[in-house]
């Protein structure tokens, strides 16, 4: 089961309905969302923006890898794979760090190196296949679609530490010789979470979909026939 403190996030309890989580994830986007905000707040809402759809992003995932399992086992087919268990930094991240906070500089450099590694690492994770293909699988989502949340949420985790460090640099340091870099950086990180929050959107409107093709009565059946689980 997904972390308690997404829910939180959301506002809403562990066994919340899906039409509940959907509804409050719409919500808080409301509520949070920078461009209701001034030009001096913007960034630091954009983190605020990026756990929100994160959070989202995770309960979907949670709840499509329950019901893959149960598909798997009235099927035999393999189950989705347990997006829970896998950690999105790694030990070679790890390693980077404590390779950044050994050879200390001034703060700006060390928060800008940390930055840089997350960034890097996301960019990875996002970009494991061609590029061209991710960004149009990303920006393009229409479907019910496990891997493709996989692959944002590996992504986005790392990008949101990421994130974290950038601001540290431009908020803190901003004559620092890394502060412009950084400035794009975070720019660039927007531009990803906006790509994010449409995922968001999209698995909304397809879970709709889905729930209402579900309830609607098929051919050949009985008013009341309890349908076979579907697949992905």
């Amino acid at each position: 089961m997904v972390d308690a403190s997404f829910y939180a996030v959301l506002e809403v309890g562990p066994y919340a309905s899906l039409e509940e989580v959907k509804a409050a994830y719409h919500s808080a986007a409301k509520r949070h969302h920078p461009d209701l905000f001034p030009d001096g707040e913007r960034d630091r809402r954009q983190l605020k923006m990026m756990k929100i759809n994160e959070a989202y992003m995770r309960i979907m995932a949670d709840r499509m890898q329950v019901e893959a399992s149960v598909v798997a086992r009235s099927d035999d087919r393999p189950a989705q794979p347990d997006l829970q268990s896998r950690s999105p930094n790694g030990q070679d991240a790890a390693a980077e760090i404590r390779n950044a906070l050994a050879q200390p500089r001034d703060p700006a450099y060390t928060h800008y190196k940390l930055g840089f590694v997350f960034y890097t690492r996301g960019c990875t994770q996002l970009y494991r296949k061609d590029p061209k293909i991710v960004r149009r699988q990303l920006a393009e989502l229409k479907t019910y679609n496990y891997y493709v949340l996989d692959l944002a949420l590996q992504a986005l985790s790392s990008f949101e530490r990421a994130y974290n460090y950038f601001l540290v640099v431009v908020e803190q340091f901003p004559d620092s010789i890394w502060g412009t870099d950084a400035r794009n950086k975070l720019r660039r990180i927007q531009r990803f979470n906006a790509i994010y929050q449409r995922i968001c959107e999209n698995t909304s409107r397809s879970l709709a979909a889905r729930q209402s093709a579900d309830r609607a009565p098929r051919s050949g059946t009985q008013p009341g026939a309890m349908d076979e689980p579907k697949g992905f």
